[in-house]
């Protein structure tokens, strides 16, 4: 496992739960830090082109209802798109923060990189079905509901680099 103390992961248990939601609220709120918005997704939305094994995009557009453009609409300072199956998806992100800025917050929504990299925080967000990703809601620092106004986001912070939950 590579650790990643700058990294705040998001994922949770299915589709629908708000894990793109609480992903902006937190933008939103760390946005004075520039975050970095990096959104995953094991769906692939385009064709991918001959040879390649995932595609790693840039988001420029907050112009969309795509998740990575609600990012850039929430303050990111930049958001990538990543969409990799999973047996491909630790090469696409050692390619993707090969060129990324040491010491920038991270807020990434996947579940699957948590497979490979141990974040500074990791956050599931539970839906109706709670067996869905047992695995993973066991490894969360904090497991969040999405409630009536959103989500409470207790004793988070950044600090010296790395993500924190008092």
């Amino acid at each position: 496992m590579i650790n990643f103390p700058g990294m705040l992961l998001v994922a949770g248990a299915g589709r629908n739960v708000g894990k793109s939601t609480l992903v902006c609220r937190l933008i939103k709120k760390f946005s004075s830090l520039q975050p970095i918005a990096i959104k995953v997704s094991p769906h692939f939305h385009q064709a991918v082109p001959p040879n390649k094994k995932y595609i790693i995009e840039a988001e420029t557009d907050p112009g969309t209802n795509k998740d990575s453009s609600r990012f850039l609409q929430a303050g990111a300072h930049r958001v990538y798109f990543i969409q990799s199956h999973d047996e491909y998806l630790k090469d696409a992100f050692n390619e993707l923060s090969d060129s990324l800025p040491a010491g920038v917050p991270l807020i990434i929504e996947s579940g699957g990189l948590a497979k490979f990299v141990r974040p500074g925080l990791l956050i599931f967000v539970e839906g109706g079905e709670k067996k869905k990703n047992e695995n993973l809601r066991k490894k969360a620092d904090l497991i969040l509901q999405m409630k009536q106004g959103g989500f409470d986001l207790p004793g988070i912070g950044f600090e010296n680099g790395a993500w924190k939950h008092k």
